[in-house]
């Protein structure tokens, strides 16, 4: 195999495939760099809780013999992706951050893996999570604020690409899973349109919403993974004159000063002058979600709560009660309210390409304060809408607070062109080593 020199390889996805295809490095020194990084670093930041170097600098080596004989599979072939332990993958265990699933190996990766895999990604570990990815406490530290949350759920992955432990992560999101995290970390997220990633392999509470989400240290990153994992969506002109407008939604009187004055500031400097008003029916959209949630973790996890109640969280004990007391004719209700509520969003928009509002209420709350609050993401999630979280605001002491975009149902192009569009009026690189303040 080709020897290549020592370089600086850089921290995002898309550097680090320009350093392969330019011959500057190898796989193997990526991964080999970014596993020593976490063995210096993890212990204090917690964001993995399962590592296998060999396995890893195996995929890694495999992936280099196919870029020297030219066979390569993508252009992300030998890029490493941490990810999230509740989506099963073969060479690592998958204990849904529970006690209950402790040392379970699934013996196939999850479907949305393989296919990763099948672009040559290689797989640095499993990133931690809250117990069954439900909204509870995590030994996880935010690497901008340690006395800082990361919120819930995809708190392991939002630290690993802060701390550039990895370029990329694959999380899952129910209500606000990787939204509010990543907004938490600084760092970027996408969440494609529901049903567009199969979830075959994967823990989903509520099948009818949740969906697979990635974060990444940089936009670019997630596009050129959303164009190698959904080449048919990804065909959206990038000439277009993008049309923005600010939605802000019944919820809007939870964000805190700062944010609600900081995102005010951003939306005229960038004249997104339109604005979307939601239908009165949306005032229901947080409590229809709840009931999806509720009924389908009921099933969801029916075997766990019957063998090991004494080891679930409160919170999963409560949700499976609510949803054993729920009707069929409330449960069917919420779900056709998804579809309804959509319509009218989509009606809503106009000529809009795109909404933009916050990420969340407002920065990472102190950890003692709680863990903050996914109600600025749910309606979009509960919709079945592509949403990205952009790390472009910051409060005076530098806490960062992400702005969210939001797309129509398979629009995923236009979302991120879109949103690549707007950075480049903000200021291009930004990375969660540089937030542009508004």
């Amino acid at each position: 195999m080709k020897q290549v020199a020592s370089a600086s390889f850089g921290s995002s996805a898309t550097e680090m495939a320009a350093s392969l295809a330019q011959g500057q490095t190898s796989s193997v020194e990526i991964c080999e760099r970014l596993l020593d990084r976490i063995a210096d670093e993890d212990a204090d930041i917690k964001a993995w809780v399962h590592l296998n170097r060999d396995a890893t600098l195996r995929d890694a080596a495999a992936a280099d013999e196919r870029r020297s004989s030219g066979s390569f599979l993508s252009a992300f072939d030998g890029i490493p992706i941490g990810i999230k332990d509740n989506i099963d993958t073969a060479d690592f265990p998958t204990e849904m951050g529970s006690p209950i699933h402790a040392g379970r190996q699934p013996h196939v990766d999850a479907a949305v893996v393989r296919q990763l895999k099948n672009l040559g990604l290689v797989v640095l570990g499993k990133t931690a999570t809250t117990p069954f990815g439900m909204n509870d406490y995590a030994p996880t530290r935010n690497p901008i604020d340690p006395q800082r949350t990361l919120g819930a759920s995809s708190v392991g992955s939002a630290a690993a690409v802060a701390a550039g432990m990895v370029p990329m992560t694959l999380n899952t999101q129910n209500t606000s899973s990787t939204t509010r995290p990543a907004s938490y970390a600084g760092v970027f997220a996408f969440k494609p349109t529901h049903g567009l990633l199969q979830l075959a392999g994967t823990l989903a509470l509520s099948p009818p919403v949740t969906s697979h989400a990635f974060m990444a240290r940089t936009l670019a990153d997630l596009h050129d993974l959303a164009g190698c994992l959904l080449p048919q969506l990804m065909s959206a002109t990038r000439e277009k004159m993008w049309s923005f407008a600010v939605v802000k939604g019944p919820w809007w009187e939870r964000a805190d000063k700062t944010a609600a004055r900081g995102f005010e500031a951003f939306a005229a400097e960038n004249r997104i002058d339109g604005s979307v008003t939601l239908p009165e029916a949306f005032n229901g959209a947080l409590d229809a979600h709840h009931i999806l949630i509720a009924g389908d973790m009921a099933v969801t996890l029916a075997e766990e709560d019957a063998a090991h109640r004494n080891a679930l969280p409160d919170e999963a004990i409560a949700w499976i009660a609510q949803g054993h007391a729920l009707s069929a004719t409330d449960y069917i209700t919420a779900l056709r309210r998804r579809d309804t509520l959509y319509d009218a969003l989509d009606e809503a928009m106009g000529e809009a390409d795109v909404l933009v509002t916050l990420s969340t209420p407002g920065p990472p709350p102190r950890i003692e304060d709680g863990l903050g609050d996914g109600a600025f993401s749910m309606p979009w999630t509960f919709c079945g809408c592509p949403t990205l979280s952009l790390p472009l605001l910051q409060t005076p002491c530098g806490l960062p607070i992400g702005v969210q975009l939001i797309g129509r149902r398979r629009a995923d192009a236009v979302l991120l062109h879109a949103a690549a569009a707007l950075l480049a009026k903000v200021g291009s690189g930004l990375t969660p080593d540089r937030i542009a303040a508004p």
